[in-house]
């Protein structure tokens, strides 16, 4: 949780390369107990990133059924 924290703060720093490289690891994530804190942050980032975390959010939800 920690670390996803940090990442999107990368996101809402909006700082290229640190926020695509952000968005890169969290495509990344393979938890899927993170689901509940990605679709809390998805609402939280700029939307240009939402559509990773929101991706994410679902691929690790499905995973985890």
């Amino acid at each position: 949780p920690d670390a996803l924290e940090f990442l999107c703060d990368r996101l809402r720093d909006q700082e290229p390369p640190f926020s695509d490289a952000a968005a890169h690891a969290i495509t990344e994530l393979g938890n899927a107990e993170l689901v509940p804190l990605l679709r809390q942050q998805a609402e939280l980032v700029p939307s240009v990133y939402r559509g990773a975390i929101e991706d994410t959010a679902v691929r690790l939800a499905s995973r985890g059924r």
